[in-house]
């Protein structure tokens, strides 16, 4: 039975609160504002023409119901010698004779008066017509098989289209309207649809910037090297210069970007960084613009209304192409320079550099904030589980010049800021007790997240017990001669298999964390971004890999890490015994600080002797299996010439089965006899 542990301190319950709706900060929900007014505007035209095309739609509906329900429909009666006789069918021809003859007297023509003869000569007609009918035998059979008593009659069929259309003066109208849907209109659709999907790749990137991106991106890239390959992207070329002999717009472009790169130069010097632009980047004026812009934006220099709309424009691009370039090092199976582009994903959504403080992206908090941070006495705090940490009267006596407002802001921040905890790491190979060279191999990884205000040696204590509550299951099962250990009651997900941690010498080591299980909402959908000029939910990324060679085994995207994400990547062994080593990376899109990098090894043994024979003997088998011919073909009759062996065929098979089904029953019949 399922048990559940409940959150008496309630840290872990303001961790839910904050996770499970967007960030409410004073600076995101200004942000969250201005978009939606921005939306508004952009798509207002749009709305409109939607609503004018549905009236239009609707209208056009109520029309066609309107016609329908005030239009009078003839519907054709099928007629019926005996109602109009006014007797019933099982009459007898007397009957039938009688009935005529009363009509007769009462609606034959010379009965009536003149101005009513000719409605007479009608009813008459159709009395005259029902009596043949049930009367004459030819009449009555033509009646039965066409349904009137002359035989088969003129068939007519409708068209449900007004006379308008197939009219002969509209035919070059309707012809013209014909040809303009399916001659120009929708070949038009189509080869816009076509050629955009070459144009463009599934996540809206350029083909020729994708193109370019895998030529320019080196091996051992680092993050200044990725900034200015996403630079030269040929979405900057289009948006800024479309004509690139318009040389009085390529020098104005110039001209901007130089006042502007001389204060991002100044604010990269104080940050102790040169970042000198490399050929590919001041030989095209729009890259070189888009790179100081996107600088200005990580430094958080100063811009003016027209930079700013730049930014947004820059940090948009980039963040797409960003997608692209992390395509390119995964396909490559490089290590480093996807890790490095998840760093460019972090700053830009963040607005911040990479040699500052984490602490930098906490609303309010300025560079003079941690400064101060960094040099209280007698415990600097210098990092984010630091100020989590700090003292509610110490932090609010650094922060004194904030208001009360921005600082519930920034403890809302601090609340809901993620820390990955570790549950479990291992490698395994299916069905086998070790990894053999060669095998296919399953690395498990079990991650959560955790509310960074509770602290490592609170978590570090949870696994502590978890691990003794495990040794002391183990110790019973074992006196009880149990072979495997009871669940742990205190464990919601208990799989017995916490001793992978120490296996793999997990205790203490990476970034990471354990602990207990917390109960978690979804992520939040709109993260803290206030720099970022689009709503963004927060996704991670898992990368196993090889940091000395530069490689990737293989790499997962997470779009949220509920609680117990399960994560198991399969990769072959190398076809060599020893051990190898290993670093897995957790790393999200979003946050900056948030990390965990932890270096494992795999040891790779041997086969046993036992194990290799029966490999060898296996793969003789289908080697054989695979190179004797069928018995009953060309190739068989050939072999059985030259003496070499033959498979037997399936047939044969089942007829030596079904000879020795026979031998064997005829055999057990002998011995029933005998008894």
């Amino acid at each position: 039975m399922t048990q559940y542990s409940y959150d008496d301190t309630g840290v872990y319950f303001a961790y839910f609160v904050a996770t499970a709706s967007s960030c409410q900060c004073s600076d995101c929900l200004a942000k969250f504002r201005a978009n939606n007014r921005k939306d508004a505007r952009k798509h207002r035209v749009s709305r409109l023409i939607k609503y004018a095309v549905l009236s239009a739609g609707w209208s056009a509906v109520a029309f066609l119901v309107h016609i329908i329900v005030t239009t009078e429909i003839e519907t054709p009666t099928i007629w019926d010698p005996w109602a109009v006789l006014n007797i019933s069918q099982s009459s007898t021809t007397a009957d039938v004779k009688r009935a005529y003859r009363k009509l007769s007297l009462i609606h034959h023509p010379d009965k009536v008066a003149d101005d009513l003869k000719e409605k007479a000569n009608a009813i008459f007609a159709d009395i005259s017509k029902a009596y043949k009918v049930l009367t004459n035998a030819e009449a009555r059979k033509a009646y039965d098989e066409y349904g009137h008593p002359d035989g088969k009659q003129a068939f007519s069929m409708g068209i449900a289209l007004p006379t308008w259309i197939v009219a002969a003066h509209n035919s070059p109208y309707v012809l013209l309207g014909y040809g303009l849907v399916f001659g120009v209109l929708l070949p038009w659709r189509i080869g816009h649809w076509w050629y955009s999907t070459r144009n463009y790749t599934k996540d809206r990137v350029l083909s020729r910037t994708m193109a370019a991106f895998f030529k320019r991106i080196p091996e051992d890239a680092g993050l200044k090297t990725l900034l200015a390959v996403l630079s030269t992207a040929r979405e900057f070329e289009e948006t800024y210069l479309p004509d690139t002999n318009d040389k009085g717009k390529a020098d104005a472009l110039v001209k901007s970007t130089k006042d502007l790169q001389l204060a991002v130069s100044v604010a990269l010097k104080d940050l102790g960084e040169d970042f000198p632009y490399p050929p590919a980047v001041t030989s095209r004026p729009a890259a070189a613009h888009a790179l100081t812009v996107l600088l200005a934006h990580m430094t958080r220099t100063g811009r003016t209304p027209r930079s700013a709309d730049d930014e947004q424009t820059i940090v948009r691009a980039v963040h797409l192409l960003q997608r692209g370039i992390l395509q390119i090092t995964l396909a490559r199976g490089w290590l480093i320079p996807s890790l490095y582009t998840m760093d460019v994903t972090q700053l830009l959504v963040q607005g911040t550099w990479h040699t500052v403080s984490p602490m930098l992206q906490v609303p309010h908090v300025t560079d003079a904030h941690v400064k101060a941070l960094k040099s209280l006495a007698p415990q600097p705090v210098k990092s984010l589980q630091d100020l989590a940490e700090m003292d509610a009267d110490a932090r609010r006596k650094v922060f004194r010049d904030l208001s009360d407002e921005q600082v519930e802001d920034m403890n809302r921040f601090l609340t809901g800021f993620p820390r990955i905890v570790l549950e479990k790491l291992d490698f395994r190979v299916l069905g086998e007790q070790a990894i053999t060279p060669g095998a296919m191999v399953t690395c498990t990884i079990r991650v959560r997240l955790a509310p960074i205000s509770i602290s490592l040696a609170q978590l570090n204590g949870e696994y502590e017990a978890k691990k003794a509550r495990r040794a002391e299951r183990v110790a019973e099962a074992k006196k009880l001669g149990l072979a495997k250990p009871p669940r742990d009651p205190e464990d919601d997900d208990d799989e017995n298999d916490e001793e992978d941690f120490d296996a793999l010498g997990l205790d203490g080591e990476g970034d990471g964390a354990r602990g207990k299980a917390v109960k978690l909402a979804e992520l939040p959908k709109l993260a803290h971004s206030p720099r970022f000029p689009a709503n963004k939910r927060p996704t991670w990324w898992v990368f196993l890999g090889n940091v000395g060679s530069n490689r990737i085994i293989n790499a997962v995207k997470v779009p949220d890490l509920r609680e117990k994400k399960t994560i198991k990547i399969q990769f072959q062994a190398p076809n060599q015994a020893g051990v190898f080593p290993f670093s897995v990376f957790i790393k999200s899109d979003h946050w900056v600080g948030s990390d965990m990098r932890l270096d494992i090894q795999m040891k790779v043994e041997e086969l046993s002797n036992e194990a290799r024979a029966r490999a060898a003997a296996a793969a003789a088998e289908l080697e054989d299996d695979i190179s004797d011919p069928d018995e009953d073909t060309l190739a068989g009759q050939m072999a059985v010439l030259r003496g070499q062996r033959t498979r037997q065929s399936n047939a044969g098979d089942a007829a030596g089965q079904d000879g020795a089904s026979s031998s064997s029953s005829s055999e057990d019949d002998s011995s029933s006899d005998e008894e």
